[in-house]
């Protein structure tokens, strides 16, 4: 490729990255301020308890994402191929296919729903026996409303692939803001935890039909005459998703497990840990919805020998824009987070809140700085590479918050993750950064403009949040 063409293809790509990262904006924006007003809501409705015990039942949710698989992030990669080579019969292909596989998914995903309805109560021995009834019922129906809803994986890959990224985000959004106006509807009528509970799988449920009627608005060419099941499609979607599977059950004992331990160490803080976590899946959130696109623009650049050689310079590019921004965010909440916090939660929780998110912000912001860099794994089908990194940092996460958890209670698994995200992001500079040929960045390179930036920074920042609260040093 020319010198010419590659900038014309660069111009092209940033374009079309810019165009679905701002859809992605909206629909982040929407999302956190969901994220934002639902507990914010709900902790001036219920009882310090109460609110405990809705957190546990919200936590089924994302447990039940892990059942997807990362079936949305396959059908976006296929869809895409499938795009830049202009072959709609094998995008057809994989939306038959992606089909079939999710409503397997579907079944094993209710009867996860079915086992933790028996056993995930018992985890808690502080919650009253009085409640116990309707925590059971609140999470077998956010479990089975979660399950259901993976079926909408598959038009949100399709149209993510076709990279229309306004189509999912619009679906996503709308359902969001009907959820706030019901649960409003049903706070200001009295509702307790099973009348919430109901209401937000109801409401949530309706995405899987709202998905497929725009799919069949927008994208009716790859809903119709789909024929029979491609088995080695459906073959090669297994794979990739079975492959994903390890690095999400990994991720499970860094995003999932935490507020399980919280409340079976430290039942009292559930409530400070639950907000303050609610802030980070903001955060993240939003980091994501900035970042997507690549996943379809790097597939794309996959499947084109003319445009591959753009992956290098992509990532680096998008790395070093990552690092900045969360070093700069960290900054910002040292600066007005506390002020902040007093306007969204109760004057009791922002204290709580304001220590655990300090700690807990640091550890993301480290192990985020390689999000770039696992996209790009994915969209190339690389991500066996970066297994042993996630199960390293899984395993170090879960261990430490055993130990520290039952010491120091919700701050101690607050350190966990901080421990955890460094021992992830060194495992994968050592292992995995370099061994990748069309990503190829030497170690000095991905040291000096991906690491260097945020990992001292933060490094800094988190001493000073060790004298500022606790007096250390």
């Amino acid at each position: 490729m020319s010198q010419i063409e590659c900038l014309v293809s660069m111009s092209a790509i940033r374009n079309l990255f810019l165009k679905n990262a701002v859809a992605n904006i909206l629909g982040g924006a929407g999302s956190a301020l969901f994220n934002l007003l639902l507990p914010a809501l709900v902790v001036r409705h219920l009882g310090k308890l109460e609110f405990s015990v809705w957190t546990l039942a919200l936590q089924i949710l994302i447990y039940l994402q892990l059942f997807g698989f990362g079936m949305q992030i396959a059908m976006t990669k296929f869809i895409a191929q499938g795009k830049e080579i202009g072959d709609v019969a094998d995008q057809r292909k994989t939306v038959k296919a992606g089909l079939m596989l999710v409503s397997a998914f579907v079944l094993v995903a209710i009867l996860a729903v079915i086992l933790l309805v028996i056993f995930y109560p018992l985890l808690f021995s502080n919650i009253p026996p009085a409640f116990v009834g309707d925590f059971r019922v609140c999470i077998f129906v956010l479990g089975v409303s979660a399950a259901w809803q993976l079926y909408a994986l598959i038009p949100n890959g399709v149209f993510v692939g076709l990279q229309r990224n306004i189509v999912p985000v619009s679906a996503v959004l709308i359902i969001r803001m009907l959820s706030l106006l019901a649960l409003w509807l049903v706070l200001e009528n009295g509702g307790g935890l099973l009348a919430l509970s109901i209401t937000l799988a109801t409401v949530g449920a309706f995405l899987v039909p709202g998905s497929y009627l725009f799919a069949r608005r927008w994208a009716k060419y790859l809903t119709i005459e789909l024929g029979a099941v491609d088995w080695g499609r459906f073959r090669e979607l297994w794979h990739y998703c079975a492959s994903l599977a390890v690095w999400n059950l990994a991720m499970l004992f860094v995003n999932g497990v935490d507020m399980i331990l919280v409340g079976h160490f430290d039942f009292e803080k559930v409530a400070a840990y639950s907000l303050a976590v609610t802030f980070i899946t903001i955060l993240v959130g939003v980091l994501q919805a900035v970042l997507n696109p690549l996943v379809a623009i790097a597939a794309s650049s996959f499947a084109n020998p003319l445009k591959v050689g753009n992956l290098p310079k992509l990532l680096s590019l998008s790395s070093l824009g990552c690092s900045a921004l969360m070093v700069v965010i960290v900054s910002v909440f040292f600066w007005i987070g506390k002020d902040v916090l007093k306007l969204w939660v109760s004057a009791e929780y922002v204290t709580d809140v304001y220590l655990i998110l300090t700690v807990i912000l640091i550890a993301h912001s480290i192990r985020n700085a390689l999000m770039p860099f696992s996209i790009f794994l994915i969209a190339i089908a690389e991500q066996k590479k970066a297994f042993v990194p996630a199960v390293i940092e899984g395993v170090v996460n879960l261990c430490a918050s055993l130990y520290l958890g039952s010491r120091l209670g919700a701050i101690g698994i607050a350190y966990a993750t901080l421990i955890g995200a460094t021992a992830g992001v060194l495992a994968s500079f050592i292992l995995v950064v370099g061994k990748t040929h069309v990503l190829t960045i030497s170690r000095t390179r991905f040291f000096t403009h991906i690491l260097l930036l945020p990992f001292f920074s933060l490094i800094i920042l988190f001493l000073i949040s060790l004298k500022v609260h606790h007096g250390i040093f």
